[in-house]
């Protein structure tokens, strides 16, 4: 459904045969995504819509279907940098699909799990894809050149790139159904800082007592909000210390390496 931020209506709404997991507006807002699920007899896909004609349109059809390759379902799907590109998570592998015709214009092979997040940087030139298999790479959104790797020691579910800092965080944990079955430690539902030039943990915060699910920076840096498989969502902001003590300078170089200090 398509809202209006400032009223609340709802102004169109799109139909689909499977659950929607997944919308982005594409840059400059003419089209979107909506990812659906591969289930009730459909296989995963993601529908791109114009928006200008559709809204024009009673009965709304997308310009173009994009059947997933991966096996089972599509986690997330995003654009890429000026719309050139779709890259998609799901599986163990990301695709990155041509908007223009639905072909594979490359598949990223480097994760032995399941893909369960992306996460780019303020301008785009960088994506960070996390998995099941305890790491999250870093690439360039060109080349697509794997640039950075880091361990989690735990499955990853959620990541997120600073928006003004060379550091990442990374959460997730041992699967919900396993947490009910097997006694685990609370620690490893910490959300863990890592120095994205040296790919080393500096730091890691607690709160949740289940697996950590999403991940988001404020815009300005200071602060980031977690969400969990325990029901809650937290928000944290970083005190003083966290700039004076964890701080990379423009040459990314880590000027002190001490924990990250966060205030729930």
């Amino acid at each position: 459904m398509l809202w209006d931020a400032e009223t609340g209506r709802m102004l169109m709404k799109w139909l689909h045969k499977a659950p929607v997991r997944c919308v982005e507006f594409s840059f400059g807002e003419k089209s979107f995504l909506a990812v659906t699920d591969a289930v009730l007899q459909q296989k995963a896909t993601i529908f791109l819509y114009e928006m200008e004609k559709d809204v024009r349109d009673l009965q709304p059809k997308p310009y173009m279907e994009i059947v997933s390759k991966s096996e089972g379902k599509i986690i997330q799907a995003s654009w890429g940098p000026l719309n050139k590109y779709i890259i998609a998570v799901g599986g163990g592998a990301v695709h990155l699909y041509d908007p223009k015709n639905g072909q594979v214009i490359q598949k990223l092979t480097d994760h032995t799990k399941d893909v369960m997040c992306i996460a780019w940087n303020p301008t785009r030139t960088l994506f960070l894809t996390c998995s099941k298999d305890h790491d999250a790479h870093l690439y360039d959104a060109d080349t697509f050149e794997r640039i950075k790797t880091y361990n989690t020691g735990r499955p990853v579910n959620a990541c997120a790139l600073s928006p003004t800092r060379h550091e990442l965080i990374l959460g997730g944990g041992q699967d919900a159904i396993s947490v009910t079955t097997t006694r685990v430690d609370s620690a490893q539902f910490k959300v863990k800082f890592f120095n994205a030039v040296f790919e080393e943990e500096v730091g890691a915060v607690a709160g949740h007592f289940g697996p950590v699910n999403a991940l988001a920076y404020f815009p300005d840096g200071k602060g980031f909000v977690s969400g969990g498989e325990d029901g809650f969502v937290y928000i944290y902001h970083f005190d003083p210390e966290y700039f004076s003590k964890f701080n990379v300078d423009d040459n990314g170089e880590n000027k002190e390496k001490k924990p990250a200090a966060a205030q729930k």
